[in-house]
C-alpha cells in the first residue's frame, strides 16, 4: 500500500506533463513492431520460434506468438508503394502510389525504371492495438495482394458501422477480430483473414471510451508521422505515372 501511495504521490509531481518533450520525436523516430501473419516460408516458422505456425499473427520485434485469431482496434490506415530489391532481398523505401515511374502495373507486378530493377509492392498500412492490451502501443499491420482481397471487405465493414447516434462511426470506434485462413495458389500457400471468397471478421463492439482516450487517441497522432517518416525516402521524379485502379482484380 505504501508503494501505491508513493507512486501516486510522484504522479502529482508530475501532473500536467504527459507527453512533454516528444515534441520532435515522432514516429519516424522509433522502430515500430508490425502485426504479420506467418506464412510457410517465414523465418518465424522454420526456426519453430514460440510456437508459430503459418497462420498465426505475430509481433516482428518480440516474435510474441498471438495465435490465429486475435482482436484489434484500428486507429489508421494509408495506402503505400514498398520498395524491395529483387526477389525480396531487402527494404529500400516507401513512396505514395503512382509517385514514381514502374514497369508493370499493381496486377501483375511493378518494378522500378532507374535501373535497379527493384520490386514494388502495392501495401495497405493498418496502425493497430490489440484489445486488453492497449497500453503495450500500436503496431503496424501490412496487408499485400491475396489480403487486400479480404482487407476490402473490412474496410466496408468499418466504412458501414454507425455509432448509437445513428451517425458514421470513426474509423476507430469498433473492435475487429480476425481469423487465419489459407488459399492455395500455383506458388504455394497464403495465409490471411480469409480464406478463399471467405472473409474472417467480425465486429465485436465499441471500444470504450476510456480505452479511446487513453490509447487510441495518441495513436491516431503517431501512425500518420510513420507512414513515410521511417524509412528511407525515394526521390520522385518531376513526370509521375499514374495507373489506373481496378478493385474487381484483385
Amino acid at each position: 500500500m505504501k508503494a501505491v501511495n508513493d507512486a501516486m504521490a510522484n504522479d502529482d509531481v508530475y501532473a500536467g506533463t504527459e507527453g512533454v518533450g516528444f515534441d520532435n520525436m515522432g514516429g519516424d523516430k522509433f522502430t515500430m513492431p508490425m502485426l504479420l501473419i506467418a506464412q510457410d516460408t517465414s523465418e518465424v516458422v522454420r526456426d519453430k520460434v514460440n510456437g508459430i505456425e503459418s497462420g498465426c499473427y505475430y509481433n516482428s520485434v518480440t516474435k510474441e506468438n498471438y495465435g490465429k485469431k486475435i482482436t484489434l482496434v484500428i486507429a489508421y490506415f494509408e495506402s503505400v508503394w514498398q520498395i524491395w530489391k529483387p526477389n525480396m532481398g531487402g527494404f529500400v523505401g516507401r513512396v505514395r502510389p503512382n509517385s514514381i515511374p514502374v514497369n508493370g502495373d499493381v496486377f501483375k507486378g511493378m518494378t522500378t525504371k532507374d535501373g535497379n530493377m527493384n520490386d514494388v509492392i502495392d501495401t495497405w498500412l493498418y496502425f493497430v492495438l490489440i484489445k486488453d492490451r492497449e497500453d503495450e502501443g500500436v503496431l503496424m499491420m501490412p496487408l499485400t495482394s491475396n489480403s487486400i482481397k479480404y482487407a476490402k471487405v473490412l474496410n466496408g465493414m468499418i466504412h458501414d458501422s454507425r455509432m448509437s447516434s445513428g451517425k458514421r462511426a470513426p474509423l476507430f470506434y469498433n473492435y475487429w477480430e480476425l481469423g487465419s485462413g489459407k488459399t492455395k495458389f500455383d506458388k504455394g500457400n497464403s495465409y490471411s483473414f480469409g480464406e478463399g471468397n471467405t472473409a474472417l471478421i467480425k465486429c465485436m463492439g465499441m471500444v470504450p471510451g476510456e480505452v479511446y482516450l487513453e490509447n487510441v487517441k495518441e495513436a491516431t497522432l503517431i501512425a500518420p508521422t510513420a507512414v513515410m517518416g521511417s524509412v528511407p525516402a525515394i526521390e520522385a521524379p518531376t513526370s509521375q505515372l499514374a495507373i489506373a485502379d481496378s478493385s474487381e482484380k484483385y
